[in-house]
């Protein structure tokens, strides 16, 4: 009976671990797909931004070549479990020349050094952990890169078809129960 706690798991469920599950080698899995699996470890996926919105191609955060790290700066926002995540997915520009052919994806622990989340204020479904997410010199080790190099413009849609059917069956079973709750309470008042 809560939107914002089942927007909570959908979003760890079929955001991240989706990522985790396609993109990610066998350590990345081990490391950060088993335990989410188990209940150990919650995920967020950081797409949006706040002058790109939900414009993939748009998305000005960046992660620069340093040695064997990535160096990560850039915000994004209105990012389900934004706050209380264990780890990031984080989608980020690693070649600027190539517009949305340049975009990669790593996954970034959370209490890794420069990463800060405010908490939304948010009308309604509070029981969704819902952030602004900001990246300040995060260094994130190349080894945290999933799949490859530039190539996470076509992973992010070819997620996105699963993600908008999984919220479209959501919302239907949401629109279905409060019908079915409303035809309750007309019979007994």
């Amino acid at each position: 009976n809560s939107g914002g706690f089942a927007a909570a798991m959908l979003a760890h469920t079929y955001l991240a671990m989706q990522h985790l599950l396609a993109e990610g080698d066998e350590r990345i899995k081990q490391e950060y797909l088993v335990p989410s699996i188990i209940g150990d470890k919650i995920g967020c996926l950081c797409i949006t931004e706040p002058f790109a919105g939900s414009d993939v191609a748009g998305m000005r955060t960046k992660a620069a070549k340093d040695g064997d790290h990535y160096v990560l700066n850039g915000s994004k926002t209105f990012i389900t479990n934004g706050v209380y995540s264990d780890y990031l997915v984080v989608c980020a520009k690693t070649e600027t020349t190539l517009g949305s052919r340049g975009i990669s994806i790593f996954v970034v622990d959370r209490d890794t050094p420069g990463i800060s989340a405010t908490k939304l204020d948010k009308l309604g479904w509070r029981g969704s952990d819902t952030a602004e997410i900001a990246f300040e010199n995060v260094r994130i080790p190349a080894a945290n890169l999933m799949g490859e190099e530039n190539k996470g413009f076509g992973y992010i849609m070819q997620h996105f078809a699963l993600e908008r059917l999984i919220m479209a069956v959501n919302a239907h079973a949401c629109a279905e129960y409060a019908l079915e709750y409303s035809l309750d309470y007309m019979h007994e008042r």
